[in-house]
């Protein structure tokens, strides 16, 4: 096969590989599909003896992964970042090729250390399998965490259902990453009779184990369960941050949120999008009266900014600090509610590049959009949670979701938090997949730490998902509306929260060794 017809098929098991996460704004995760076009990428790399064109084989997959994948970035970028569409279409066609290099890097080593030397066929082997395996659960990893780190779409969410899915609370995603090429790669050794036990075998032993694992609880119920009332106001992100249209947001969200008192109120991410000090008079205040008459707690994004500290020198803003966060007016609220100061707060920990920080070198990228915030300061890893009735919720903001050994952090405090809480704004990428692509992100992170997951968004997906990764109830997407829900809090420990990423790289190293015993085995058949 010539490199054309390689890259070319590639291409096309990789934007099936991008499919199967979602294919409409509407569509489920279809984990068959996420493990054919793996398998393809996997038996084209299987007929190469040379790790460079595996190498162009997996990076080929990788443009069409994430070019069908991430293609929204443009909408965040031109449509209502302001930059060039010719520019803001480069910068997409670079940020894929970037991507693509870690499934380039999976597919080049899994050839180069597992070559299965003396097979004249050419036809894969256990050895190829298992290093395959390893590599592509690691180079998973690698994405989320150089610069970082963009997991986004990591083939792992593919399986939030299916028979992988109960592995989640034990390895997370990257562990699912790893199984999911496992389970692929098993379906290759179709193509030699010799290995045909390990071609049935395999799937049937994960299968198999995944439906002992769906049977555990892991984590049980704690403490009352609580009434929530997610808000979607569905504001469009072009007219958010003009001055001129600000009084009507807040007019919109004080109605919404005073509707009707409920345990827990929630407003999306820059629900308020200027900081309190520069809200109406008395708006803060009026929202703290509710809480306190009705007994209701109120969270709303709000970026808050405070003085730095003397003698400090300016930082990114200045003399000030700014931080994307939530905060929370309680039944102790104060009558007079003039900053963040009296308030319990969460701020963000973990920033987007380009969108809320700028990374060194990139000023001149940032500067060629219209971003209205700025760039903002980082907020502790680990923070306490909000008490709400006896029930401690934790909240992690826009795409912090994605990072679970971050979230397992949290959870790993004297007081745990019972109720997870993602708050978002990503209307910046407006009627695309990448609202289904990140209400998997939040199931998963449900999955993971056997906690319940409350998602209130500006245009969706609001929902409430359950501790096993199930979506209990949602809204429409594009839609304003209020959701309307008991919530049950859960405390204990998963394996994961206990393991973190550990669990994943230890099964990636007992591949890999297995792998390295395997090729000694059959390196004279």
């Amino acid at each position: 096969m010539n490199s054309l017809s390689l890259s070319f098929m590639a291409l096309l098991a990789g934007v099936l590989h991008g499919i199967s996460f979602a294919l409409t704004p509407d569509s489920v995760p279809r984990w068959w599909l996420q493990i054919a076009a793996l398998a393809c990428l996997i038996w084209l790399v299987w007929r190469e003896t040379q790790a460079r064109r595996a190498a162009l084989a997996g990076y080929a997959f990788g443009l069409g992964w994430f070019g069908f994948g991430v293609h929204w970035v443009f909408t965040s970028l031109h449509v209502y970042g302001g930059m060039h569409w010719l520019l803001a279409a480069l910068a997409v066609v670079v940020f894929c090729a970037f991507l693509a290099l870690y499934p380039a890097l999976a597919a080049g080593l899994s050839v180069k250390l597992g070559r299965y030397r003396l097979a004249p066929s050419q036809a894969p082997g256990i050895s190829q399998m298992l290093w395959f395996a390893a590599w592509w659960g690691g180079s998973e990893w690698l994405r989320g965490t150089v610069f970082t780190g963009f997991p986004w779409i990591a083939s792992g969410y593919a399986h939030v259902e299916g028979p992988l899915a109960a592995y989640a609370p034990v390895l997370g995603v990257y562990g699912l990453c790893t199984l999911a090429a496992l389970l692929a790669g098993s379906f290759c050794l179709w193509t030699r009779r010799a290995l045909w036990p390990w071609a049935i075998g395999l799937p049937l032993v994960l299968v198999g184990l995944g439906l002992i694992l769906a049977t555990q609880s892991w984590t049980q119920p704690y403490g009352q369960p609580l009434q929530v009332r997610l808000i979607q106001g569905n504001v469009a992100q072009d007219i958010k941050f003009q001055p001129e249209r600000l009084i009507e947001q807040f007019r919109l969200y004080d109605a919404l949120a005073t509707a009707a008192p409920a345990d827990l109120i929630v407003l999306p991410e820059t629900a308020i999008p200027v900081p309190i000090q520069n809200s109406p008079h008395g708006f803060f205040s009026s929202l703290a009266g509710f809480a306190r008459t009705t007994g209701s707690t109120v969270l709303t994004g709000v970026p808050i900014m405070q003085a730095r500290p003397a003698q400090t020198s300016p930082g990114p803003m200045g003399e000030e600090d700014w931080y994307n966060a939530v905060v929370a007016l309680t039944p102790q609220a104060p009558q007079q509610v003039l900053d963040h100061g009296d308030l319990p707060r969460y701020a963000k920990h973990h920033l987007v590049p380009f969108g809320e920080y700028i990374p060194w070198g990139f000023a001149w990228f940032v500067a060629a959009m219209n971003m209205p915030l700025g760039e903002f300061s980082r907020g502790e890893q680990v923070q306490v949670p909000f008490l709400v009735k006896d029930q401690r919720v934790a909240v992690n903001i826009c795409y912090e979701d994605l990072f679970g050994h971050e979230i397992a952090l949290t959870l790993n405090q004297p007081l745990a938090p019972t109720v997870l809480l993602n708050v978002s704004n990503i209307a910046w990428f407006g009627h695309s997949v990448a609202l289904p692509q990140h209400l998997l992100a939040s199931r998963l992170r449900a999955k993971e730490t056997g906690r319940p997951m409350l998602r209130a968004t500006n245009t969706g997906v609001t929902a409430v998902i359950t501790p096993d990764g199930t979506v209990k109830a949602q809204l429409p997407a594009h839609t304003r509306g209020t959701l309307v829900q008991t919530v049950q809090g859960y405390s204990g420990q998963t394996p994961y929260l206990r393991w973190k990423d550990w669990g994943f790289a230890v099964l990636s190293l007992i591949l890999a060794a297995s792998a390295w015993v395997f090729a000694r085995l059959t390196r004279h058949e």
